[in-house]
């Protein structure tokens, strides 16, 4: 029986990310392409390996993650903001629409901005075997 790579993780890592992950054919197709900087940390503690250090970067790269997801937060909510009031001026309905899709983008545009700083600083999936 052949066994996916997601198969050496524990399975107490969260469903989403697990089923995600077995969309991708390697540990290092999904570092590279993971767009979840929280899925990334828990892979990296998980893993231990050279445990001070990693997670020395890892501790870096959350708060470069942070730093990164602020801006493209207030990047994806000043261009949302726009239309937002683009479509208040025009139609009540749209406006309540734009707003939701504001906080979606820019809570999209946070996550994969902090996934991009992990990787920046841990270009390498860690290994799990």
């Amino acid at each position: 029986m052949t066994t996916h790579w997601t198969d050496t993780i524990k399975k107490d890592a969260c469903k989403e990310a697990l089923d995600w992950a077995k969309t991708t054919n390697s540990l290092q197709e999904a570092w590279n392409t993971c767009k979840k900087g929280n899925w990334m940390l828990w892979l990296l503690n998980w893993n231990k390996l050279r445990l001070q250090k990693i997670m020395r970067d890892a501790y870096a790269a959350a708060d470069d993650a942070a730093d990164a997801a602020a801006d493209a937060a207030d990047d994806a909510a000043d261009a949302a903001a726009i239309d937002a009031a683009y479509a208040a001026a025009t139609d009540a309905d749209d406006a309540t629409d734009a707003d939701a899709a504001a906080a979606d983008a820019a809570d999209d545009a946070a996550d994969a901005a902090a996934a991009d700083a992990i990787r920046k600083r841990q270009p390498n999936a860690p290994n799990i075997t």
